[in-house]
């Protein structure tokens, strides 16, 4: 992913994070699907994200997203 493409993206989680919205489908590279998952802080590299349901959380690397929505 390119700079451009990159900041975008950043911009995007950063907009969920500040809705404090479960997201329905997070898509990672490798097939792994996550669902219905709070992002809680966007870093440089990595996102957190937080599941409401068992307070778990986990740290992803940003180039291992694919897709984030409900698609």
């Amino acid at each position: 992913m390119d700079s451009k493409n990159k900041k975008f993206f950043q911009q995007q989680l950063i907009n969920i994070e500040e809705s404090g919205q479960p997201v329905p489908v997070i898509r990672l590279v490798g097939g792994e699907i996550l669902r219905n998952l709070v992002i809680k802080h966007v870093g440089t590299d990595y996102v957190v994200l937080k599941d409401p349901t068992t307070d778990g959380t986990m740290y992803v690397p940003i180039s291992k997203l694919l897709s984030v929505g409900t698609f």
